[in-house]
C-alpha cells in the first residue's frame, strides 16, 4: 500500500514556516487540551511527533522526560534539527528529551517504551492502517491515573470520497500531485471560511495553511470514526472521557481527552 510522505512535509513546513510564534501557539494549544493538568514532574510520549514542537513544548511546560516516536524517519530528523533551533537546548534538556522511529503498530516497539503519564497522538492514529489497534496500543502505554489526548478525524458522509482522493494523491506521479494541490488549495481556503467564518491561514497550534492543505489532500492510509465511536471504545479500555472539543469543520478532527 502506498503512503503518504508525512515527514517530508513536516520537514518541508520545519525548514520554510516555523517560526516562534508557531511554536508558542503550539505550546499553549497542548497546555489548553490536557487541561491545565501540570506536567511537572511527568513522562510524556508523542505519538507520530511529526515536525516535534509538542514534545519541545512538554518539556517546556515542565515534563520530566518526553519521548517523542514516528514511524517516518524525516519526521525523527526535522524533530531533532528542531529541537537545537527552538530550544537550544542545553546537556540537562537534552537528557529529558528524546526521539526514536518507531511504529505504533510494532508490539516490539511499544513495549521497550514504558509507561507514560501523560500521552500525545494529535492526528496521527487515523493514519496509520489500522487506528483501533494504534489507539489500544497507546492505551497500553498510559500508567494507571494517566492522561491519554488523541484527535481523530470525524465521521461525515463525505469521508469516503475523502478516502478516494488521497488514495488517488499518493498513487500520483509527483507533477501530478502539485497539480491537485493548486485544484483544492482555494477549495479548501473557500470551504473553511464559509464553515469557520474566520480566515484559514490564521492556523491554530502551530500550523500553517499550505502545508495542512498538503496534508489533507495526500494523507493516506485515512481513517474516521464519530466521537461517540471513539468515546466508546475507550470505556471498553478502562477509560473515562474527560474532555471532547467537535471537529470545527465536518471532516476535521475531534480532540479527546481520556483519563485511565
Amino acid at each position: 500500500m502506498k503512503k503518504f510522505e508525512f515527514g517530508i512535509n513536516w520537514k518541508d513546513f520545519s525548514d520554510s514556516s516555523l517560526s516562534e510564534e508557531k511554536y508558542k501557539e503550539a505550546k499553549s494549544s497542548l497546555k489548553k487540551l490536557f487541561q491545565d493538568i501540570p506536567f511537572q514532574g511527568k513522562r510524556f510520549l508523542d505519538v507520530g511527533c511529526g515536525s516535534g514542537i509538542f514534545s519541545l513544548s512538554a518539556i517546556d511546560l515542565g515534563a520530566a522526560e518526553v519521548v517523542g516516536i514516528d514511524c517516518d524517519q524525516s519526521s525523527v530528523i526535522a524533530s531533532s534539527e528542531n529541537s537545537k533551533k527552538i530550544m537550544n537546548s542545553g546537556e540537562e534538556e537534552s537528557q529529558r528529551l528524546s526521539f526514536f522511529k518507531k511504529d505504533i503498530l510494532n508490539e516490539s516497539d511499544i513495549q521497550s517504551l514504558g509507561r507514560f503519564d501523560l500521552v500525545y497522538a494529535w492526528g496521527s492514529l487515523h493514519h496509520t492502517g489500522d487506528m483501533y489497534k494504534a489507539l489500544e496500543n497507546c492505551a497500553k502505554l498510559v500508567s494507571p491515573g494517566g492522561y491519554l489526548a488523541v484527535a481523530i478525524y470525524n465521521r461525515h458522509f463525505t469521508s469516503p470520497v475523502w478516502r478516494i482522493i488521497k488514495r488517488t494523491y499518493v498513487s500520483s506521479p509527483k507533477w501530478l500531485q502539485k497539480i491537485w494541490i493548486w485544484i483544492f488549495y482555494p477549495l479548501i481556503y473557500c470551504a473553511k471560511f464559509c464553515v469557520t467564518r474566520s480566515n484559514p491561514h490564521d492556523m491554530k497550534r502551530g500550523m500553517n495553511f499550505y502545508h495542512d492543505v498538503v496534508d489533507w489532500v495526500g494523507g493516506y492510509p485515512y481513517q474516521y470514526a464519530s466521537a461517540a465511536e471513539i468515546i466508546e471504545f475507550m470505556r471498553v479500555k478502562g477509560f473515562e472521557s474527560v474532555s471532547l472539543n467537535s471537529a470545527g469543520v465536518p471532516t476535521g478532527c475531534n480532540e479527546f481527552l481520556f483519563r485511565h
